[in-house]
Order: C-alpha cells, then sequence, then structure tokens
C-alpha cells in the first residue's frame, strides 16, 4: 500500500482537456454477447482529463475514458508513463471508464489468469489500446499546459425526473442522487465533473454506431446552456444495479437525447447550489491498496443447463403475454449464458487480485472501485466515510465484473449469474476502504 499526504494554504490551478477516441469502423462493440460489428458512429467517443495542481507541486489526475471497461494493465502503463514523463504519482491518478456499450471492445472474449499478476486478464487488441494510450497521454498534457488558478465547489440533488434507477425492482422507492464538482477559473472558464451511478444503455445491441450513449447528450446540453462552461465530465458511480430500463421509453437515438436532456436540465437548475470544499488549510492523500479477492464455487454443468431451460421458458411465456418490458427475462438468459462460458475460469481459479484506491482532498474523497458496485454497497461506503462527501468512482483501474451485496447472491438475476466474486466479497471491498480511510484520518492527525 502506498500512502501520501500534504497541505497547502494557496489557491488550487486546475485544466482540463479531451481527445477524440472513435476508432474505425468494423471493430467488435463491447457490453453485450454475440458479435456486434461497429458500421459508423452517431456521437465521437472521448477520452476526457481533468487536472489539479497545488501550490506545493503536488497534483491530482482523474482520466474517463468512454468505454466499457478500463483493464488492469491498461491503465496500469498509462499510469506509469504519466508518472515518468509529468511526474505525477501513480496514487493520485484515478482511471475509469463511463460504460458505455457501444464502445469498441478492447479485450477480446477469453478468460485466463496469467500466473505471474494473479489477475484476471483477457486477450486484447494492441493497436487500439496504444492508440487509446496516446490520445489519453495528449490530453493530459493539454490540461497541464492550459491549467489556470481557481476554486473548487461541491454540490448535490436527488432528481425529480427519474431517468434511472434499480433494474431489478420496477417499484424500487429509492432516491436518485447526482453530485457534481464545479470548478471556477479566475479567467471565468468554468469546468464541471458529475457523478450518478447508472448504466449508460438506452441503447441496445442492436445498435451498430459508436456513441457514448446519454452522457454524450448530457454533455452537448450542458456546454450548450451553462454560461463559460467549457468542459464536462461523467464519472459513473455505483451502477451495478442501476440502470434505464423503466424509465426509457425506447433505446434509439432520439431516446438518448430526451434522457440526456432531462438529466443536463436538472444539472442546470442546480448549479448554482454549491459550498466550498477546500479550505485555507485543506490536506490532500491518498492511498492505493491491492486486494486479493475470492472467486464463488462453479456451478455444476447440470444445474447450469435446468437454470437455462426454465430462463428459456419464461422469456416464452413473457413473450406471449405481451408485457411491457422484457428485458429482465432476456437478462436472465443472457446471464446463464455467460455463466457457461466463465465455468471452466472458474473451476481453474480460485482467487483474482485487484485494486483499490481513495483519494481525499479538503472534504471530498474520491472512491475508486474496479467494476459495477451495487448501489446499496455505494450507500454503505458513503455512510462509513460520512461526513466527507463521496464521488464514487466506478470501472476504475481495473475491471472485475460485477460486486454484489450478500442479500442478492440468493436471486436468480442477471448479475448473480455473472459476478465471479464470491458471496461477500463485496462487503468486504467496503471493509478494506474503510481501513484506508482510518489510515488516512490518523496519518492526518499526527502530521
Amino acid at each position: 500500500m502506498q500512502l501520501g499526504s500534504f497541505s497547502t494554504q494557496k489557491v488550487i490551478s486546475s485544466g482540463f482537456a479531451n481527445e477524440i477516441i472513435t476508432p474505425n469502423v468494423g471493430l467488435q462493440l463491447a457490453g453485450f454477447l454475440g458479435e456486434r460489428k461497429a458500421i459508423g458512429t452517431h456521437d465521437d467517443l472521448k477520452v476526457r482529463v481533468f487536472y489539479m495542481s497545488l501550490s506545493n507541486k503536488k497534483h491530482l489526475l482523474l482520466i474517463v475514458f468512454d468505454l466499457l471497461e478500463v483493464p488492469r494493465e491498461f491503465s496500469s502503463k498509462i499510469k506509469a508513463t504519466l508518472t515518468k514523463k509529468f511526474g505525477i504519482e501513480e496514487d493520485k491518478i484515478i482511471i475509469s471508464a463511463t460504460h458505455t456499450h457501444s464502445g469498441p471492445e478492447i479485450r477480446e472474449f477469453s478468460f485466463k489468469v496469467d500466473k505471474g499478476s494473479d489477475e484476471l486478464q483477457f486477450e486484447n487488441g494492441e493497436k487500439l489500446i496504444e492508440f487509446l494510450k496516446e490520445k489519453s497521454i495528449y490530453a493530459v498534457s493539454k490540461a497541464i499546459k492550459k491549467s489556470t488558478p481557481g476554486q473548487l465547489e461541491f454540490g448535490s440533488f436527488l432528481m425529480k425526473n427519474k431517468i434511472c434507477g434499480n433494474r431489478r425492482e420496477q417499484e424500487d422507492p429509492q432516491k436518485v442522487e447526482v453530485k457534481f464538482l464545479l470548478f471556477k477559473g479566475h479567467d471565468g472558464k468554468k469546468a464541471l465533473i458529475y457523478n450518478l451511478g447508472c448504466h449508460p444503455t438506452v441503447l441496445h445491441e442492436s445498435n451498430v454506431l459508436y456513441s457514448a450513449d446519454f452522457p454524450g447528450a448530457v454533455e452537448k446540453h450542458l456546454l450548450d446552456s451553462i454560461k463559460n462552461l467549457e468542459f464536462v465530465m461523467f464519472i459513473n458511480g455505483a451502477a451495478g444495479d442501476m440502470s434505464t430500463r423503466f424509465y426509457r421509453k425506447a433505446s434509439d437515438f432520439d431516446e438518448v437525447k430526451r434522457i440526456g436532456t432531462i438529466l443536463a436540465n436538472e444539472i442546470v437548475n442546480n448549479i448554482n447550489n454549491t459550498e466550498q470544499v477546500l479550505n485555507e488549510n485543506f490536506t490532500l492523500e491518498s492511498a492505493i491498496r491491492s486486494i486479493r479477492l475470492n472467486l464463488k464455487e462453479p456451478m455444476p454443468p447440470e444445474i447450469i443447463a435446468g437454470l437455462e431451460q426454465k430462463a428459456s421458458t419464461d422469456l416464452e411465456k413473457a413473450r406471449a403475454n405481451n408485457p411491457v418490458d422484457l428485458r429482465k427475462y432476456e437478462a436472465r438468459l443472457e446471464g446463464i449464458k455467460f455463466l457457461k462460458l466463465s465455468s471452466d475460469f472458474l473451476n481453474k481459479n480460485r482467487t483474482i487480485n485487484s485494486v483499490l484506491q481513495l483519494i481525499k482532498i479538503g472534504n471530498v474523497a474520491f472512491v475508486s472501485i474496479p467494476g459495477e458496485l451495487f448501489s446499496s454497497l455505494g450507500h454503505k461506503i458513503e455512510l462509513e466515510l460520512s461526513p466527507l462527501k463521496v464521488i464514487l468512482v466506478g470501472y476504475a483501474n481495473d475491471y472485475i465484473g460485477y460486486i454484489l451485496d450478500e442479500e442478492s447472491y440468493e436471486k436468480n438475476e442477471y448479475e448473480s449469474f455473472t459476478t465471479f466474486l464470491a458471496k461477500g466479497e463485496g462487503e468486504r471491498i467496503i471493509n478494506e476502504i474503510v481501513s484506508m480511510k482510518d489510515m488516512l484520518t490518523f496519518k492526518e492527525k499526527n502530521q
């Protein structure tokens, strides 16, 4: 585990930039089983960079790709290059993905474990990965060069017009919170980072055009609506069981725009409800920790076959009854098919290694999660880290799939079929994060 801390009494400087990362057509689109090759582009994919520098030469760097995921090997190489090139410490860098299902697959679908690193590995497309790496480093360079003094503010609100919710429970009463950070440069320019846990999957598998999905529409609307706003970054949060499933009216680009406009308008309506998050003597502390996680026991083939037969029958019955939404039945069947594909991997391997990261700046905490965290676990992290204002960064630094709470293992649903992790590992991740926070608090008190 790496640990670092410093304090400052002077103003921060921030820079921000993005680069288009839309690849050539013909690549496999990520997020759904089966062949799905891109035939064109609806809206460009980007890598977005937010850089923060403090008076004593310390830095914070957030990088977000319009991709399904960021493999650990990929993010580690980018971090190492940035440390060497710009002197930014690796534990001060978070690299994550928006989780769009309309971006290129950067890892071919096959399971193995590299015995040297004990990490979940996939075969990858080296040319695409190198292209993405170069674009991200160039964006970081631009962000650093245009860095300007300013102030950082925090805001949050509960959505009045819900665009997403728990995709497993249509009547779920859970309120949807949006958090945001607003940087106001002394030159008048603004940058916005907003945080919401939601699968950006208005577009379904029938779409074969590159797209950032609804976050792309949010960005366009905000840039057009907020004076002097020059940069928008979406950080996906605890989105494991959160999506637009029961709130979207279609799965086309008109619906992408409608959903994006609703969210953007609510951000606009709350943009002035902010507070300072950095006092004169704030500290910046960071911790990064490797964690070895237990895998679930493989399911016998005859049990999987029975589940698949039942799921197929349930789907056909649902179609005959013409329900408004078939997605939960389709997803259950897809999950069982994924379970079959992963059985050999689970039979041969009992653990995987991943990484957790915590950065505390003032009274804001960025918590990086290497996969698809369930919202219930996200709420527990927020409670445990209170009174800090928590920005959960999902799909960060690695990707290990779904991270469920214990209760959800008892339900025969898509997520319980597709998770690699053993029951209880989600709660263990929370405990590890809390212990990291406690170490930072101890460090701060003893400076």
